[in-house]
């Protein structure tokens, strides 16, 4: 059904001056990874935005608290940061970025202040972080 839709779709656009182009697909930012706060009144998710002139893309974390009237940004727009789950308190958000030495955890306050790397680590880290609660 979804297919059908997603070509009906396609079919009407072609029919308009408004052709869905690789180049025009490759503008829209891409949302995903939620992961809702433990009371529920916070989430955190990544926007990805990518540049075909400059040939990369990035990925910077937002939060929409729940009487917010707009998401803010909590980590740089010209960053990769992935992953985000919320500590079970809920007081501090656990993610992946991007480091000269690879990809490592970091922890910030809800709000995105004090990120704190991980370092317990050093070496590049994949962990499969808790989403369970979207």
């Amino acid at each position: 059904m979804f297919l059908a839709l997603f070509l009906i779709g396609f079919t009407g656009m072609a029919q308009n001056d408004d052709v869905l182009t690789p180049e025009k697909l490759w503008q829209l930012k891409r949302v995903g990874s939620p992961a809702v706060s433990p009371d529920a009144q916070a989430m955190v998710y990544g926007v990805s935005e990518y540049s075909v002139k400059e040939n990369n893309g990035t990925r910077a974390l937002y939060v929409l608290a729940e009487n917010a009237e707009s998401p803010r940004r909590v980590t740089p727009q010209d960053g990769y940061a992935y992953n985000a789950t919320w500590r079970p308190d809920g007081k501090k958000i656990a993610y992946l970025s991007a480091t000269d030495d690879g990809f490592q955890i970091f922890e910030m306050n809800a709000n995105g202040s004090e990120k704190k790397q991980n370092k317990q680590h050093n070496r590049v880290v994949f962990p499969v972080l808790n989403t369970a609660r979207i």
